[in-house]
C-alpha cells in the first residue's frame, strides 16, 4: 500500500491505536471475570449473534462440510458455508486455537484503519490527519450509535452496518468492500485497473465477497463495470480488446477460488437453502418488486439527495477537476449501490434479504459525502 504504511515507525503507530480500540474490551472481561472458560468468554463477549457463526469456522477447519453438531440428524447434503469470510479465522483457529478469536479481533481493527489511511493517503490527507480520520470512522458508528435523537432510519443503518466486529459480517466482509473501494481509487489515481496487480487483487477480493457476502460482491461487480464504462467512455471496447488475456485470467483465477463455495452450494439442501432465507422467484414476483423499489428510491427524500449528489458532481467537474479525480470512485460506487439492486432482481432466478442492498446505498452515501 502507501509508503506511509510501509514506514515501521508508522506501523507501530497504527498497532497502538488499533490495541487502545481493542484493550478495553477484553480487559474489563478478564478483569471481571477472571476464571471464565475461554470459549465461553469468547461466545459471550462476540458482538451481536456473532456466536451463530462460530461452527462454520470449526467445519471449515476441520473439513468437515456435513457438520450439524447434531447428536441425531445425519445430513446427507454439504453446508454453504461462506468460507470467504471464514476462512482466515479457521487457519489461525487451525493453527492457535480458540485464543485466535481474539487475536483477529485487534488484527481486523488494524487492517481497517490501514485501508482507510491509505485511502486518506491516495486524497492527499497527511499522515496524521489520515491517521485520525480513519480512527475517526471506526469509533463514529458507536459513538454516535446513541446520539440519535430522532431516530432515523438510515443513520441507525450506516450505524449499525458500517463497520463492528460483528461475525463475519461487516468484521471480515466489509474489509473486503474496502479494499476493494482502495484498489479501485488506486488504480484510478497512480495506475491503470488493468494493471496486473490490480487485476490479481481484484479477482481475489471478489472471490472471497463473492463466497462470503454475495451482495458485495454483485454491488462491486457493478461498480467496476461502471468505472471502466464512464472512465474510458468510447474507448472503453479498445481497451478491453487490449487487455482480453488479463481479463481472461483474471475471471478465470475468480473463478477457481470460488469453486469450492460453488462446489458446497450446488450439493446443499434446497430445503437448508430456503431456510437460509434463498427462494426462487417469478416474473410476477420480478414485476412487483421492481415496482416496489423504483417507488422507494425515487421518494421526495432521496430526490433530494440525488439532486444534491449530481449538483456537486457537476460543480466539482467544473470548478475542482482535482478534488472531482479523488472522489470519482465514490460517485461511482453510489450510483452503482443503486441500480444494483434493480440488475440483480432482473438477472437472478432466486433471492434472499434483498434489505442488503439498501444498507449498501446507505453506506456508499455516507461514504461519499464524508
Amino acid at each position: 500500500m502507501d509508503h506511509y504504511i510501509k514506514d515501521k515507525l508508522n506501523i507501530w503507530l497504527i498497532a497502538l491505536v488499533s490495541l487502545s480500540l481493542f484493550f478495553l474490551k477484553w480487559t474489563m472481561s478478564f478483569y471481571i471475570f477472571p476464571n471464565e472458560e475461554i470459549i465461553i468468554r469468547i461466545i459471550n463477549e462476540s458482538t451481536a449473534d456473532s456466536y451463530m457463526y462460530f461452527h462454520y469456522i470449526k467445519s471449515l477447519a476441520e473439513f468437515n462440510f456435513k457438520a450439524l453438531y447434531s447428536l441425531t440428524a445425519e445430513p446427507n447434503f454439504f453446508l454453504p458455508i461462506p468460507y470467504g469470510s471464514i476462512i482466515f479465522h479457521s487457519i489461525f483457529y487451525k493453527l492457535f486455537g480458540i485464543y485466535s478469536f481474539i487475536f483477529l479481533e485487534f488484527f481486523s481493527i488494524f487492517i481497517f484503519l490501514i485501508i482507510f489511511i491509505s485511502i486518506f493517503r491516495l486524497m492527499n490527507f497527511s499522515q496524521l490527519s489520515s491517521l485520525l480520520f480513519a480512527t475517526f470512522l471506526f469509533v463514529l458508528p458507536s459513538s454516535l450509535n446513541t446520539l440519535n435523537f430522532f431516530d432515523i432510519g438510515e443513520l441507525n443503518t450506516f450505524f449499525e452496518n458500517f463497520y463492528n466486529l460483528r461475525f463475519p459480517r461487516p468484521f471480515v466482509a466489509n474489509l473486503l468492500f474496502f479494499s476493494f473501494i482502495y484498489v479501485l481509487l488506486n488504480s484510478h489515481l497512480k495506475s491503470d485497473i488493468f494493471e496486473f496487480k490490480s487485476i490479481i487483487f481484484i479477482s481475489i477480493i471478489f472471490a472471497l465477497s463473492f463466497s462470503s457476502f454475495f451482495f458485495l460482491f454483485f454491488i462491486q461487480l457493478v461498480t467496476l463495470i461502471s468505472y471502466i464504462l464512464f472512465h474510458f467512455k468510447k474507448n472503453f471496447l479498445i481497451v478491453l480488446k487490449d487487455n482480453l488475456k488479463k481479463i481472461f485470467f483474471s475471471i478465470l483465477l475468480f473463478f477457481i477460488l470460488a469453486l469450492p463455495f460453488l462446489f458446497l452450494i450446488f450439493n446443499s439442501s434446497e430445503d437448508y437453502m430456503q431456510r437460509m432465507g434463498l427462494i426462487s422467484i417469478t416474473m410476477n414476483d420480478k414485476i412487483f418488486l421492481i415496482k416496489f423499489y423504483l417507488y422507494k428510491i425515487f421518494s421526495l427524500k432521496l430526490i433530494i439527495v440525488y439532486i444534491f449528489v449530481f449538483l456537486s458532481f457537476v460543480l466539482l467537474k467544473k470548478f475542482s477537476p482535482q478534488n472531482h479525480k479523488l472522489i470519482f470512485i465514490f460517485y461511482i460506487l453510489f450510483f452503482s449501490s443503486v441500480i444494483s439492486p434493480l440488475l440483480f432482481i432482473i438477472l437472478s432466478i432466486k433471492i434472499a434479504f434483498l434489505y442488503h442492498f439498501n444498507t449498501m446505498i446507505v453506506i456508499s452515501l455516507v461514504l461519499l459525502l464524508i
